[in-house]
Parts: structure tokens; sequence; C-alpha cells
């Protein structure tokens, strides 16, 4: 969580080493530029954990939206049944890049290029959340039986399909083509 904060990799991996915790290969960071801090501190933070520990660094999950539109026509859920965007309009306006087709695709660049970045290579890659989530009826985070199963009172509908890396109607977005051609450098 929070891979924008250095403070708190250092902190935790730092006192999970002197307790005498089992060696591992891989470090896994979560990153959402609108929740955990700027690019620039994910790539310090990346480089400085890496260097530090000695550890592969994989960004263990990552998104970037591409549009604020709105898709209640594709849910067919009642407003008290949706769960509504992660993305709040707030948080929009903090974030290094535009949530359009275009922005998520530049991030898509940045965010390989920032992995690839990482000394000796030990960026290893990243992992989207969640690429295929679009909203279709019955996609949601969970179902109404799922609801009363965990004492949840819901909603319980799609909040990432602006996220996903193909449109409301499920059409690859240009993203998926910076994957496809990336050549790590």
């Amino acid at each position: 969580d929070n891979g924008g904060n250095n403070e708190l990799y250092r902190r935790w991996f730092d006192n999970y080493f002197e307790q005498g915790g089992e060696d591992f290969d891989i470090i896994g960071m979560s990153y959402y530029p609108f929740w955990h801090g700027s690019l620039e501190q994910l790539s310090y933070n990346m480089k400085d954990v890496a260097e530090r520990y000695g550890k592969d660094i994989i960004i263990a999950e990552v998104s970037m939206g591409y549009t604020m539109e709105d898709y209640k026509e594709y849910e067919k859920l009642s407003d008290e049944e949706r769960k509504g965007y992660a993305t709040k309009p707030s948080l929009v306006e903090t974030i290094d890049y535009p949530m359009t087709i275009e922005g998520q695709k530049d991030f898509m660049a940045d965010i390989l290029r920032r992995i690839d970045d990482i000394p000796d290579g030990l960026g290893r890659g990243f992992f989207w959340w969640e690429p295929a989530w679009i909203p279709v009826p019955g996609s949601g985070w969970a179902t109404p039986a799922s609801l009363e199963y965990i004492h949840d009172k819901g909603p319980c509908g799609n909040e990432w399909a602006n996220q996903a890396l193909f449109d409301y109607d499920g059409n690859a977005l240009p993203a998926l083509e910076v994957i496809r051609d990336h050549k790590r450098s």
C-alpha cells in the first residue's frame, strides 16, 4: 500500500529485518496516483527500497482512469445499488495526468519507464487493477448474496470501470498498445 510513502516502507522493512524476518525475493507496492502521492515519490521509493534491501520491485496494483464519463446505463442498477466512482472529481484534480484516453496511455508509458529506471534491473513489472472490470450487469465488487453473507449493506456496483484498459463497450484502449510495444531499456 502507499507506494509513494518512503518513510512507511523504510520503517516497516527495517523493523521486519531487525526482527529476523524470513528472506523473500520481491517487494510489492500499491500505487494509485489519486491516493498514494506523486509519481516522483513513487520513483524515489522504488529506487530507495530496491537499493536498500536488494530486492526486486513490482507495482503490485496500479491504475489510472481514462474518463469521468458516467457508466450508469451500462450497469443497469438503481442509484441505491450503485457504488459510484472510486476516483472522485476532487481527487482527479491532484494527479499528474488528465483522466482521458491519452492521459491513461501517457501514464502507462511513464510507469513503465519508472520501473525500468530502478537500478540493477530490480524493477520487475506491475499488475494493473483491474484491467477488464467493465460496467456490465452483475460485474460489481459484490453480489447481493455476498453482501448479506458478510453483513454489509452495500452498495455493490462497479466503482472501477473508468480505470479499466477497455472502454465501457469492451474495446481495447491505447494504454494496452504501450504495454505491447514496450522494450525494456
